[in-house]
């Protein structure tokens, strides 16, 4: 049986009954996110149009995620809206990659075989998976395939900062579902905000990154 993981209702971030926004933090988090992408959107313009439509999905991806901890809504709809988006910006970054000149026949054809193993794997994660949670991860795993494949494209530092970045939001995640409930007792405090700050780090980074290679 899958476990109760519903995003967001249950991200370490108590929901506010009597407020306006559900979960404030993750809000302004997410929401800040979302108008760096767009303020990165009106600077690029000499940034190719793949490019601009990577950050512009990431921007709709950030409005919509901070919508989703401004409301909740009953039911699965924004979780699945969320893993639809995420499949949306790993397309639009490996047609960037393609229509960019960085794909190259003969050495990078392989990355359609690990792409197809990990959707593969996304798809028994959020089919038979006992833990639902896992699933958020097995959904980015695809764009992450397409980044390090693809990874000569970015500096040596930039591309340190990258897996930094990913490897602790991560652990976060994973730490803040299974310690949520101890964490909470010791102390009510937004932890779900810190697990995005790390997630939007990345994102500007990378976001930046490519509009302005």
């Amino acid at each position: 049986m899958s476990d109760p993981y519903i995003f967001p209702f249950t991200t370490c971030e108590r929901k506010n009954p009597d407020g306006f926004v559900a979960q404030p933090y993750s809000f302004v988090v997410n929401f800040m996110t979302a108008m760096v992408l767009l303020f990165i959107l009106g600077r690029a313009k000499a940034a190719p149009p793949a490019a601009m439509l990577v950050v512009g999905l990431l921007a709709v991806f950030e409005l919509w995620h901070a919508f989703s901890h401004f409301k909740h809504i009953s039911g699965q709809m924004q979780r699945t809206v969320i893993h639809t988006l995420v499949y949306f910006i790993s397309a639009a970054f490996l047609y960037f990659i393609v229509s960019s000149g960085v794909y190259e026949d003969a050495q990078d054809r392989w990355v359609f075989f690990w792409i197809a193993a990990v959707v593969a794997l996304d798809a028994a994660a959020l089919t038979f998976g006992s833990e639902a949670h896992w699933s958020v991860i097995t959904g980015v795993l695809v764009f992450v395939c397409i980044l390090f494949w693809f990874r000569r494209i970015f500096d040596a530092v930039t591309l340190a900062a990258f897996s930094v970045l990913i490897v602790i939001g991560i652990v976060m995640f994973l730490l803040e579902k299974k310690y949520c409930t101890a964490a909470l007792k010791w102390r009510v405090l937004p932890y779900h905000a810190i697990v995005e700050i790390v997630v939007s780090s990345f994102i500007a980074l990378f976001a930046y990154s490519l509009a302005f290679r």
